[in-house]
């Protein structure tokens, strides 16, 4: 295997990692006191000013009992106070778990009760949400967001040590006193959907979520004067790096209005009046995002950053066009493994070639596996599994899911995590997604990978996304079904799309369903949401003619 092993291991870079994540953006504070640190449509905030606040809200939580091993839940909406919040919490030496007020009181109770918040933290008119999915799990605690509810004593909050040596830039430090804090301490619970129908909580560490930030930091460069747009919703990972990076390094935070993410107008409106330097979208959403008219005018845009889902070659060559001179990343990575573990930065290539998730970022490793374990050769395909620093804890009250999917290596000196996404390894030491090991279905014998289909019809002429499902309520037999968004005043049709992809996938991988939708349903993280896409029944009783 020696052709792959100088592709396995991302750089080693010795970050500050005995320094948690709310020790580095107290350090920034000390730095540039003055500077604008968080804005919403309604409030800024600078750096000075947010941690006053901070330190406010962490006294009342600490009088609560609130401290170093617990959990402490947030069910907000998006503006200042939810950041505040978040660092409030990590201060103290709890971790924040993202009770998304989008979601069910049902699947919040669900995750209450796995979470078990020594406290919960809330937003004035989400409080009769959050007493309903509370209701009996035994967490009473139910603390106003933004620390309004003063504590009965003032106690001195638990203060985060600051980095030794602050690796980005400045030498100003925070006089205050070191907090017990072991590397390993949890920075936050963040839930997942399971294949079970039960929620899956991932412990991530602070030493994750830091590497992370600070590759990139390195590798993007953020500057003071740069503004990072906050739109992703915080039970997805991603919020992660768009909530702390510029505060590590004196940037702007802008958070969008609630539900904004989803609307490309209101995005682009705020980008130009905002002066946004630096955005992340979901593929799907990249893709509608470019067919904004506005899109083109975001000028102030130096980074696009792109994860989530598998990044199409059409949208890719789109954005490079439309967005230019903006940078654009893709990036993968599970929430096991703090947020991100491959990167690269697209260029411009030729339309039949796949565009790579990239190469393993520092202090990470990628292996690519066989079935019986083993790691496999240039350019075939296996399971991805992931090492260092950036693999989560496990998952919160599941030890039988953590054994199964944090598994012991040979080849790392800590558990690796098998992502269950087929991957393999190019000659260039990138890496190709291919798709999910549990979208690997069976029609009539035959192995089929839904991912594939879900590409080709994406390279298709005026097709903006795409989807591809099995589905058991289209006749006698399982068929296949395809979910495809043309673009605005395109004159396609099933026939015609059915008809282009028979030259490039066989008759068994052509749906014999193809349904066109406005868009995609997507899930609150803005990732789609297979159960929300309609039968093909409601549209046609027969499938189209054989080819």
């Amino acid at each position: 295997m020696s052709d792959i092993a100088g592709f396995e291991r991302g750089p080693r870079v010795e970050f500050d990692l005995r320094v948690p994540l709310d020790g580095y953006v107290a350090a920034q504070v000390a730095r540039t006191p003055n500077a604008i640190a968080l804005s919403d449509s309604s409030e800024s905030l600078t750096y000075d000013r947010m941690w006053q606040r901070v330190e406010t809200f962490c006294a009342v939580l600490a009088e609560r009992g609130v401290g170093r091993g617990c959990v402490v839940g947030v069910c907000a909406g998006r503006s200042v106070d939810l950041p505040l919040a978040l660092l409030a919490i990590m201060l103290s030496g709890a971790a924040y778990c993202p009770l998304d007020p989008a979601q069910p009181a049902r699947r919040l109770r669900r995750i209450v009760e796995q979470a078990r918040p020594a406290a919960i933290v809330v937003a004035p008119e989400l409080e009769s949400l959050v007493k309903e999915a509370a209701w009996g799990t035994g967490c009473e605690e139910i603390l106003p967001i933004g620390g309004s509810v003063a504590p009965a004593q003032s106690p001195t909050p638990a203060q985060s040590p600051a980095p030794a040596q602050p690796p980005l830039r400045g030498d100003a430090q925070p006089a205050q006193p070191e907090r017990s804090f072991e590397p390993d301490d949890p920075a936050y619970v963040m839930f997942t959907s399971g294949s079970t129908g039960r929620p899956k909580g991932v412990v991530v560490p602070h030493r994750g979520v830091v590497n992370r930030l600070l590759w990139m930091q390195g590798e993007l460069g953020l500057q003071s004067h740069d503004t990072v747009l906050q739109k992703t919703p915080y039970s997805f990972d991603v919020s992660v790096w768009e909530l702390f990076w510029p505060l590590l390094v004196g940037a702007r935070l802008h958070l969008a209005d609630p539900d904004g993410h989803r609307d490309p107008r209101y995005l682009a409106e705020c980008i130009i009046a905002e002066g946004v330097t630096a955005v992340h979208f979901v593929p799907s959403m990249l893709s509608l995002f470019l067919e904004e008219p506005l899109a083109a005018a975001c000028r102030s845009l130096r980074h696009v950053v792109s994860s989530g889902e598998a990044l199409s070659g059409s949208t890719m060559r789109r954005a490079l066009e439309v967005l230019s001179p903006a940078t654009l990343w893709n990036l993968y990575g599970p929430t096991e493994a703090s947020v991100d573990v491959t990167c690269w930065r697209c260029l411009m290539q030729p339309a039949t070639d796949a565009v790579p998730i990239g190469a393993p970022i520092a202090n990470v490793d990628c292996f690519v596996i066989d079935e019986r374990g083993g790691r496999v050769p240039i350019g075939t395909p296996g399971e991805l599994c992931i090492g260092g620093v950036q693999v989560a804890l496990g998952y919160v009250g599941q030890p039988e899911l953590t054994a199964e999917r944090f598994v012991d290596s040979p080849w790392s000196p800590g558990p690796i995590y098998r992502t269950g996404d087929i991957v393999r390894w190019r000659e260039d030491g990138l890496l190709d997604y291919l798709g999910r090991r549990d979208e690997q279905v069976k029609l009539n014998g035959v192995r089929i990978e839904l991912g594939e289909i879900e590409t080709v019809i994406r390279e298709l002429a005026d097709v903006v996304d795409a989807a591809v499902v099995v589905r058991a309520d289209v006749g006698a037999a399982e068929r296949l079904v395809g979910y495809v968004v043309a673009r605005d005043g395109a004159a396609v049709d099933e026939a015609q799309v059915r008809r282009e992809l028979a030259f490039s996938l066989p008759p068994h991988m052509i749906p014999p369903f193809v349904v066109f939708l406005e868009r995609l349903p997507t899930t609150a993280n803005g990732k789609l949401d297979r159960n929300a896409l309609p039968s093909p029944s409601a549209v046609k009783l027969e499938p189209s003619g054989s080819l």
